[in-house]
């Protein structure tokens, strides 16, 4: 058999370094010593080359760094872009990452993906689910969903004030329950939901409705 180019050992300290593709897996993160195989290939619609951390699944004990050079380096999408793990069907997962020196560095908890930069440049999406019912049910419902870096903060006013939406975590889908002593009856009021996501893209919602 062929010596192995990339040896890493369980107990040491493992880097491997490729032009645009650094990793670094720290002592005690193998739980066996193995032969790390690496490739990289170009794709539309990504800010990198794509690159494959291992041909087979390898589970690390806690985490390892990597680091994907930027092929357009935009000092305005910095703050968007993101490391995507791309599975077998072409589709793509966020994972993050921060920007530092023209790429961008994350941790990854286990080895056999293929990893590139993509950017996240959309906003939550804010669903009503039937403002018609808000007042007989008492309850006002709204659907949040992000389909990239996930949502970082979100917000309920009505009439200006902050009031208090609850969600299960399982569930995209966010509660206010009215509560008669802060919501006057009688009247019109303005219900406003705002959210953001983890690169700061922001969204917002407003409806009319009485009570």
């Amino acid at each position: 058999m062929p010596a192995c180019k990339n040896p890493m050992d369980w107990n040491q300290n493992n880097w491997f370094i490729h032009f645009g593709f650094l990793l670094n897996i720290p002592p005690g993160n193998l739980y066996s010593s193995i032969c790390f195989q690496y490739n990289s290939s170009k794709a539309p619609g990504y800010y990198s080359d794509v690159h494959q951390a291992h041909t087979m699944p390898v589970p690390l004990h806690k985490s390892a760094s990597m680091w994907i050079k930027l092929n357009a380096d935009v000092a305005e999408k910095r703050n968007r872009y993101g490391v995507v793990r791309i599975d077998r069907n072409g589709s793509d997962s966020w994972i993050g990452g921060k920007y530092e020196d023209g790429g961008i560095e994350v941790s990854i908890r286990e080895l056999g993906d293929r990893y590139a930069v993509s950017e996240d440049s959309i906003a939550p999406k804010i669903i009503s689910i039937e403002p018609e019912k808000w007042a007989s049910a008492k309850r006002i419902r709204v659907r949040l969903t992000d389909d990239k870096s996930g949502i970082a903060s979100f917000r309920g006013e009505i009439d200006g004030k902050f009031v208090l939406f609850t969600h299960d975590v399982k569930s995209s889908v966010y509660t206010y329950l009215f509560d008669n002593e802060r919501l006057e009856r009688g009247k019109r009021h303005t219900f406003v939901f705002t959210a953001s996501d983890g690169v700061g893209n922001t969204a917002e919602y407003r409806q009319e409705f009485n009570y």
